[in-house]
């Protein structure tokens, strides 16, 4: 399943629509922010450490992106499958879920 919902995701990033193409230009301009102070860094770090820390923190980025996407995508498909979602279930003392 979660495979699929990456290739989805994919499928989003390459979509030319108006609606993508708004969510896509949001991303980028979150990024443009980390672009702005990944420059400061690179001014005071050496390029190899830079390039270590730039790389990470693009890939968590990307990761952490990919992961939003496919959690909000799981959600709206159990939304139109079930009726409903419940955002916060109730919880017992033990932090395990009340049945």
């Amino acid at each position: 399943m979660e495979e699929m919902l990456k290739i989805v995701y994919w499928s989003f990033l390459d979509d030319e629509t108006d609606n993508a193409s708004k969510c896509i230009r949001i991303m980028d301009k979150s990024w443009e922010t980390t672009e702005d102070v990944l420059a400061e860094l690179q001014d005071i770090l050496s390029k190899k450490i830079f390039d270590e820390i730039y790389n990470k923190i693009r890939m968590g980025a990307y990761d952490l992106q990919e992961a939003a996407f496919i959690a909000g995508f799981a959600q709206c498909a159990k939304f139109m499958s079930n009726g409903k979602i419940d955002f916060f279930p109730v919880q017992n003392s033990a932090g395990g879920d009340n049945v």
